[in-house]
């Protein structure tokens, strides 16, 4: 049974615990994701602005970020975003046509970054085995690649968005890294006291996820894409390419010294895409 990284969670950082879980490290603290945010706000209202200071533009200013909120809460861009710059990464969203079947046949996949009610929670493979990684969980859940198909259709239907997580994973790191809090580091063969729930639930078959008990941000406003907030494009279709369009953007935060530091390139077009909260 592997160690396996496992944030639990904090004010509503959940978005943070689960780009962190994914990845199997500590790569990633709100101030990051913050910096990432900001830029994204900054560029949305570039593009409103070049129709002129309209109405849309004046209310989009007066409603404060759409892709952080004050308790933490971050958008899906921020989260692809943040993936895509660390790690080469992109959540493919399977709602879209080319990306449905997934759902049916995920065994040969790497991961899922699963959201509703503005919780986001992750699905990875870990040494052959498939966990599901929930920062309102005491412990990670180990599923079956059954298990895992099954899991996947009763969240789809329960209104669950999937994203499927598309490039190559980083290798988890070990707790004898000595990064992040030793208590986020998980010995599934053998978890403290402190992480079995009264029951003594530990590693069986997956519950279904529970319920956020905080109110977290549902991320209103405008979406680079110009789209409708609540729903992907119709037919998935390509969207304008930002970067001939904005330029340049202040250098975001730098992962800190001791992680992989990645070259951090300008905003990518899978950002155009509607924001999804």
């Amino acid at each position: 049974m592997p160690i396996i990284y496992h944030e639990r969670q904090q004010s509503a950082l959940c978005g943070q615990h689960c780009l962190n879980n994914l990845l199997q490290g500590p790569y990633f603290d709100e101030i990051m994701l913050s910096d990432i945010a900001q830029e994204l706000d900054r560029a949305e209202l570039a593009l409103m602005l070049e129709q002129g200071v309209t109405s849309d533009a004046r209310r989009y200013m007066g409603e404060g970020s759409g892709n952080v909120a004050d308790d933490g809460n971050f958008s899906v861009q921020v989260l692809a975003e943040g993936l895509r710059r660390g790690h080469g990464l992109s959540l493919d969203d399977t709602r879209r046509p080319e990306a449905r079947a997934t759902i049916a046949n995920p065994k040969s996949e790497n991961g899922f970054v699963l959201n509703r009610h503005s919780h986001w929670y992750c699905i990875r493979k870990i040494s052959g085995q498939w966990w599901q990684i929930n920062s309102t969980q005491q412990l990670p859940e180990l599923l079956s690649e059954t298990h895992l198909a099954v899991t996947l259709a009763q969240l789809n239907a329960d209104n669950w968005t999937i994203f499927v997580v598309r490039g190559t994973m980083p290798v988890p790191l070990t707790s004898s890294c000595g990064l992040g809090d030793a208590r986020n580091w998980v010995d599934t063969a053998r978890p403290a006291a402190d992480r079995i729930e009264e029951g003594g639930s530990t590693f069986g078959n997956a519950a279904a996820p529970k319920k956020p008990t905080f109110q977290a941000f549902t991320g209103a406003g405008q979406t680079l894409g110009g789209a409708s907030v609540d729903e992907p494009k119709s037919g998935g279709s390509t969207p304008t390419t930002l970067s001939t369009r904005i330029s340049p953007f202040p250098p975001a935060s730098p992962l800190p010294p001791h992680l992989p530091s990645p070259h951090i390139s300008p905003l990518h077009p899978h950002l155009l895409s509607p924001r999804i909260s």
